[in-house]
């Protein structure tokens, strides 16, 4: 390499370290001459000003997995945060017994338990409604719950009262559709305060033909080994009373949800005459 050639290299790797401190904030500071001297003379400060852009490159690499790491810390960081929170919140709630919120409950509705004989006892019941509270993990034991209560002693309105830890989107939304398609109105303690939230209620015209029907077996039917309804006509009228806007459901679409939900329509006798009724099936519950 002549001498111009090694000027040139020095001249750039003078420059490249200029640059790479003004990343740290130095300013940058002209470019000297190059040096009289010899030939190896400047070949050596080339050597030396090469491992210097070298070194303080490593460092700004190194620097740059430093800042990385750092943020990477700070997203758990945040993470563990959020989950401590929830921890803190759930132990609260742990605290808090069923007890609890049924005296909240019981101070709303001025009203308290009610011991249905053959059947068990009520978290709450008003003159509209049953009241179910539970623990949001035990959502499953919910609609038989207040099914049982309801075919004893029918209510207007279901509804369940939720406290402790919510689930997760996912499973919270599954809650929602089950409770939806048992018509329970669903309501919930918010988990620092108390403070109550409420689901909208789904109107009939909201909730599918199945779920109407299935809302209409739970409560109105029962199996029944020698039971006998003997016509269809009065299966269609209890169910007419029960949600008036079936009316405008076509017939066979009404027979095809109730056969979903175990309830055929076939031929039955009473009397020496035949019929198109149902077997093993008897109403209960009727709205008069």
């Amino acid at each position: 390499m002549d001498v111009k050639a090694t000027c040139q290299l020095r001249a750039n790797l003078l420059a490249a370290l200029s640059q790479l401190d003004g990343a740290d904030g130095v300013a940058e500071t002209p470019t000297p001459p190059c040096a009289k001297g010899s030939q190896e003379e400047l070949i050596r400060e080339v050597e030396t000003l090469r491992k210097m852009v070298a070194d303080l490159a490593s460092v700004v690499e190194q620097q740059s997995k430093d800042i990385a790491e750092l943020v990477v810390w700070r997203k758990k960081s945040t993470a563990v945060t959020s989950e401590l929170t929830t921890a803190v919140n759930e132990v609260r709630n742990q605290r808090k017994h069923e007890s609890h919120f049924q005296a909240i409950l019981q101070k709303k509705f001025s009203a308290e338990h009610k011991h249905i004989v053959g059947v068990g006892v009520t978290d709450i019941t008003t003159d509209d409604a049953h009241i179910e509270i539970k623990r949001w993990k035990h959502y499953d034991e919910v609609s038989g719950q207040l099914a049982k209560y309801q075919r004893a002693l029918a209510r207007p309105r279901r509804c369940v009262y939720f406290f402790g830890r919510m689930p997760n989107s996912k499973r919270l939304n599954e809650i929602f559709e089950l409770m939806a398609e048992a018509n329970i109105e669903v309501s919930w303690f918010d988990s620092e305060d108390d403070s109550i939230h409420h689901l909208k209620s789904l109107t009939p015209e909201d909730k599918s033909l199945e779920s109407r029907i299935g809302e209409f077996v739970r409560d109105h039917m029962t199996k029944d080994r020698h039971g006998v309804i003997e016509d269809w006509s009065i299966l269609k009228t209890a169910l007419y009373d029960f949600d008036a806007s079936l009316k405008q459901t076509k017939v066979p679409d009404i027979r095809k949800a109730l056969k979903g939900h175990g309830v055929v329509v076939e031929d039955t006798y009473c009397n020496g005459s035949k019929f198109r009724g149902v077997k093993g099936w008897s109403l209960v519950n009727l709205l008069t």
